[in-house]
Parts: structure tokens; C-alpha cells; sequence
């Protein structure tokens, strides 16, 4: 699929360090469960590009550090 989209939905994924964020995202955008992940430092995003009733949708998912200084992003 390209990456034209009609639509473009952003989320935030939050929880507590050490949780497995960065994992769940990891394995949807990229479809490979990542064994040995590294703590995010800051915040990361990733986008993917999804059919939903035929329209092209990206969803843009951003990845906290799980740390109480990174509230503010919310």
C-alpha cells in the first residue's frame, strides 16, 4: 500500500516503563516481534498505512518513555 491516505489518526501509547510500548508498536508496524528492544529515551513514533471500508487511513502511534517528565506530550 502507499502511503497516500484520506485520513490520519495519532495515538499515544502510555504506561510504565519497562511495559512493552515500544514492542507492541514494533510488531504492528513492522510485523516482527522485537526480542531485544532497547528503553526509549524520550519519544518515538511510528506511522502505518491501513484500509479501513476502503479508505486509506495512517495511523501515526507515538511511543513515550513510560517516565512522569513525558506527560507533557499528552
Amino acid at each position: 500500500m502507499s502511503d497516500s491516505y484520506e485520513f490520519l489518526f495519532k495515538f499515544l501509547v502510555i504506561g510504565s516503563a519497562g511495559a512493552g510500548k515500544s514492542c507492541i508498536l514494533h510488531q504492528f508496524i513492522e510485523n516482527k516481534f522485537k526480542q531485544d528492544s532497547n528503553h526509549t529515551i524520550g519519544v518515538e513514533f511510528g506511522s502505518k498505512v491501513v484500509n479501513v471500508g476502503g479508505k486509506a487511513v495512517k495511523l501515526q502511534i507515538w511511543d513515550t518513555a513510560g517516565q512522569e517528565r513525558f506527560r507533557s506530550v499528552m
